[in-house]
């Protein structure tokens, strides 16, 4: 098919750098979303589109774990072993995964606290400002969902 609005399994395998059966696997599990025409798929461009901010949302998702989780290894070795370094690497991480997740209050959290055991006041204070700003933007979130799902039958 060579149509610019659907692919086939084929070409979207080779666009996107998978294996054949990587894609019909992706296909059949419906994370990428195609037509049925007979027994061949057809992939819209939508399709294509949604996996890729599918994949960029998840591996983000992975990043920011990731990020908090090696922070928070650092910040204990900082506490255990009192090595300065430790404290730098830890502030780091959490400071990444503060950029990958500006709303997420966990990340500000953590980059707040690690501050403090640093001695670092005058950061720890800015840091704690975003902190607030996004625990702001968690509640706001949450009443509005409640809102919403107070509302439905």
């Amino acid at each position: 098919m060579h149509s610019t609005l659907a692919l086939t399994p084929e070409e979207v395998a080779e666009r996107l750098g998978l294996s054949l059966d990587t894609t019909y696997r992706l296909l059949r599990e419906r994370r990428i979303s195609a037509k049925r025409v007979g027994r061949r798929y057809v992939v819209p461009l939508e399709g294509i589109a949604s996996f890729l901010e599918t994949v960029e949302e998840e591996t983000q998702e992975s990043l920011l774990h990731q990020m908090i989780s090696l922070g928070d290894l650092y910040l204990r070795k900082a506490q255990t072993e009192g090595l300065k370094e430790y404290y730098t690497l830890a502030i780091s991480k959490y400071k990444k995964a503060a950029a990958l997740a500006p709303t997420d209050p966990l990340p500000w959290y953590q980059l707040t606290r690690a501050l403090l055991l640093a001695d670092q006041e005058s950061e720890a204070k800015e840091a704690f400002q975003y902190l607030q700003k996004a625990q702001e933007v968690t509640r706001e979130y949450l009443g509005k969902k409640l809102e919403i799902d107070s509302a439905l039958p």
